[in-house]
């Protein structure tokens, strides 16, 4: 299992001169990285903001197991960049000051190193930073 992270942003094609538009995805960044590096993102505060940003959204509240409500709630709540940027600036730096204890959170199997998830932060961030209006989505 993995993370997949993009940031993309909308647009409209016509093939009629205008008289129809059909909404495209354009992707901007992609990246993934293993599921099993969710206990060191919780531990940095980091988890919400990689896996479910929709989450951090001001009134999010369905219980933990309606699945459809929180499918239906992400689908109607897209995440602009900007809006996970400051949690994940301070999210890394904790990780940054601290290797030590992070890495207590290395998978044992090999699949879930800190040393490849501060790589994988860092380009993320870099790509929120320049594409900050743009939208973000995880899949799980």
């Amino acid at each position: 299992m993995s993370l997949d992270v993009e940031i993309y942003r909308n647009y409209h094609v016509t093939y009629d001169e205008g008289k129809t538009l059909e909404p495209q995805k354009q992707s901007l960044y992609r990246s993934n990285i293993t599921h099993n590096l969710n206990r060191m993102a919780d531990e940095a505060g980091l988890y919400e903001a990689l896996w479910r940003p929709y989450q951090l959204k001001p009134g999010y509240d369905i219980p933990e197991d309606d699945y459809d409500a929180e499918y239906k709630y992400e689908a109607a709540n897209p995440v602009q960049a900007h809006e996970i940027i400051p949690i994940i600036e301070k999210g890394l730096e904790d990780m940054k000051a601290r290797p030590k204890h992070y890495e207590t959170f290395n998978s044992s199997n090999g699949w879930g190193m800190y040393e490849h998830f501060v790589p994988f932060i860092e380009k993320y961030l870099k790509a929120l930073k320049k594409y900050p209006e743009a939208f973000v989505e995880c899949d799980r």
